[in-house]
């Protein structure tokens, strides 16, 4: 028996710590992004949080094993979105996946629940997910980014509470794609939530070679403010065509109003603004940002990079509290799921101990604790539907910043909240 026993010891070393005891077994976890297509730039910001949150984690790894990070792209299409996911699943026995944005996260949805496995997307705001998800129906979708509902509040919040007049005349002018509907549906919504609804709503194919008449179309009455989403190739040619038509107005964007759009577009889209997620501005944050740029090799704070951070960490924070407190981390890939699916809430929101790091996290789980892990881009206290409300920044486009934005302020959840709940009553009130 004896003997039996010390043979069972042995393999259960192997299997957690490797042949020579020298090494820790690794637990895999996918990461599912567009590093190519329409939306490349997404997932090159949101793949240094990714990174970053690896290499914090790996210097105490959950259950003294190491996170090994796989990654697939997306190319911004479903196929490939799906064929990734399957990948990540299959081959590489992921525990679950990060990712992917609002352009294919429907499609997978499926593939995660087929798995018994948990997604977390830092970066799709797409109000479709904004009644499904959460572990409803078995399907554990999580977001680190608030619905866009949140976004276009901020952007419709900002217009009248920040703009040197109150607009009285409204348009939007959003791209044929599911993100950019998204946007248009949250914009127009605000909008009537305020007692403003728009005067002209325009949508429009991406990467045509000319916008002069749906420009025309949109400006015939006067509006001052445009409410838009497109891609920075659109962009470049919108803005040109914009400025050599003479046309005038405050153009307001979401998280497609970034470096990479102001880059393309200026100096024809100076004074252009973006409100999408963002951070506090906080020493806290300066420090974060400071480590990020060691992993980016590039200026200041990347687009969902703190998004995906966060994800990283509450998955990683799942996997400890599984098998030190749950106890329920069992021993192969659909133990791992399960468990870490059991515990995703218990160290994501109230009511545990909060904890503003990994390392704070991971000391009060083996102290036998519970916790509520405050993330870099907002709280991360989900709701039924798995869903956050997180911080947004406004920045504009201007030559005069060598990033092309310049930040100008902070949107906080206190803010919007009165437009975001009538948005949200508005929307129940049609669900009937």
């Amino acid at each position: 028996m004896k003997k039996s026993l010390l043979i069972a010891t042995l393999v259960l070393c192997i299997g957690i710590f490797g042949v020579t005891g020298a090494k820790a077994a690794e637990i895999p976890l996918g990461l599912l992004l567009p590093y190519t297509g329409v939306w490349a730039w997404v997932g090159a910001g949101a793949d240094p949080g990714a990174d970053l949150a690896i290499a914090e984690i790996n210097e105490m790894p959950p259950l003294g094993m190491r996170i090994k990070l796989h990654k697939e792209d997306t190319e911004t299409k479903s196929k490939p979105a799906i064929e990734g996911a399957r990948k990540l699943y299959d081959v590489h026995k992921v525990v679950g996946i990060v990712g992917p944005t609002s352009a294919t996260v429907r499609s997978v949805i499926p593939i995660s629940k087929e798995a018994g496995a948990a997604e977390i997307s830092p970066t799709a705001g797409t109000t479709k997910l904004d009644v499904i998800g959460g572990g409803i129906d078995g399907e554990h979708i999580y977001r680190t980014v608030s619905s866009d509902v949140v976004m276009t509040a901020g952007m419709v919040w900002w217009a009248m509470n920040k703009l040197p007049s109150k607009p009285k005349v409204v348009a939007t002018f959003t791209a044929d794609t599911e993100g950019s509907r998204s946007i248009y549906g949250g914009t127009v919504d605000a909008l009537k939530a305020i007692g403003l609804p728009p005067v002209t709503e325009i949508e429009f194919a991406l990467n045509q070679a000319s916008y002069r008449a749906e420009l025309k179309k949109l400006f015939a009455k006067n509006p001052d403010v445009v409410f838009w989403e497109a891609n920075p190739e659109t962009d470049a040619t919108i803005f040109k065509q914009w400025y050599e038509m003479g046309l005038s107005g405050q153009w307001i964007g979401s998280d497609f109003a970034n470096r990479t759009s102001a880059k393309a577009s200026l100096p024809a889209s100076e004074g252009a603004i973006g409100v999408n997620p963002g951070l506090l501005v906080s020493p806290k944050s300066e420090a974060w940002i400071k480590r990020l740029e060691k992993v980016s090799k590039k200026p200041g704070y990347q687009p969902f990079s703190a998004n995906t951070y966060d994800a990283c960490m509450i998955f990683a924070l799942a996997i400890e509290r599984a098998g030190t407190i749950a106890k329920d981390w069992g021993t192969t890939t659909a133990d791992h799921r399960k468990a870490i699916i059991n515990s995703l809430r218990k160290v994501a929101q109230p009511p545990g101990e909060k904890v503003e790091t990994y390392a704070d996290g991971i000391k009060a789980l083996r102290a036998g604790k519970e916790i509520n892990y405050e993330g870099m881009a907002g709280t991360q206290d989900w709701n039924e539907f798995g869903d956050p409300v997180t911080y947004l920044k406004a920045e504009v486009m201007t030559v005069k910043d060598p990033t092309g934005m310049a930040r100008i302020g902070t949107v906080t959840p206190d803010m919007i909240k009165d437009i975001v709940d009538k948005v949200l009553k508005m929307r129940a009130e049609r669900a009937k």
